[in-house]
């Protein structure tokens, strides 16, 4: 099996990448292990990948969610989480390659006629409510309307080594002494990269059928909780305050346009619960990353 990983030195490509490496039955050749693409360039895609492949693993995205609302980042935006797809999907389909790409909770958002609770299942119809979550969503199309061999996979709160996300921000605010908030009224499910890596192995492995895939870590909990549990584990005699959405942005938005987010995005993991051992719950995962880093 032949596999190319694209975005290897981000946080999810990395642990990929990393579990790939440890196995006998792979061979990672020095030159062979980064090169450079440039996805939103369908030459460079031909270019890169001129070699015979059996699957892509695209981790590659544009994740400033309010910096695709303005500016500059509303192009990267569309040009790498929604453009840049559909040139790999051609490429995939063109060269009878199985594709496996990542996609969002945001995806989802508008309360309009959904379910009150606010957990979502794969076949819900999207109704994203920022720009982040339209180009991701665009991306998802792109790659049903042309390519069979697929699996989307829609996550959500992911932190891991290697990039920047919300464990690392806590850690750092306490370490420097900062006032550590929480933001109360937004709901979801943390994921750790290397047990969403560990899982989409699993699958590819099993050859599980092609389609659209919730992923999480198990359980659910608000920024509050997500934060109170970090600073719990690292830094007991810290504390953490719960606000609402409204009051971080007007904190921290620094006058900046901040995307809309949805109150709840709860991804059910009840298919891939019918296919695979359920996911760990986030707080054991949370306790391995602080652990580990």
């Amino acid at each position: 099996m032949k596999i190319a990983i694209i975005g290897a030195a981000g946080m999810l490509g990395s642990s990929f990448t990393k579990l790939y490496e440890q196995e006998d039955k792979f061979d990672f050749r020095e030159s062979d292990k980064i090169k450079l693409i440039d996805i939103t360039k369908p030459d460079s895609i031909k270019t890169s990948l001129n070699y015979k492949y059996d699957i892509i693993i695209n981790c590659a995205a544009y994740t400033d969610v309010d910096g695709a609302e303005s500016g500059v980042g509303i192009m990267k935006n569309l040009d790498v989480n929604a453009l840049a797809v559909r040139n790999l999907a051609k490429f995939c389909a063109d060269k009878k390659i199985k594709l496996v790409h990542f996609s969002t909770d945001y995806v989802f958002g508008k309360e309009d006629g959904v379910k009150a609770q606010g957990i979502f299942k794969e076949d819900d119809i999207p109704n994203p409510i920022n720009s982040y979550g339209m180009a991701k969503f665009a991306g998802e199309r792109y790659i049903i309307d042309n390519l069979r061999n697929f699996l989307i996979v829609r996550t959500q709160w992911l932190y891991g080594p290697n990039g920047r996300n919300f464990v690392e921000a806590i850690l750092n605010r306490a370490k420097l002494g900062m006032p550590l908030f929480g933001v109360d009224d937004q709901t979801g499910c943390p994921t750790f990269a290397k047990d969403l890596a560990m899982k989409v192995k699993e699958m590819i492995e099993r050859y599980l059928e092609p389609g659209i895939w919730h992923i999480t870590n198990s359980g659910s909990c608000n920024w509050y909780e997500f934060a109170s549990e970090i600073v719990s584990l690292t830094y007991p005699n810290l504390g953490v305050i719960p606000v609402t959405t409204e009051f971080y942005n007007n904190k921290f938005g620094h006058g900046k346009t901040t995307a809309k987010r949805p109150k709840s995005s709860v991804l059910s993991n009840d298919k891939l619960n019918g296919k695979s051992e359920p996911m760990r719950h986030w707080k054991d995962a949370l306790r391995d990353y602080l652990s580990e880093r």
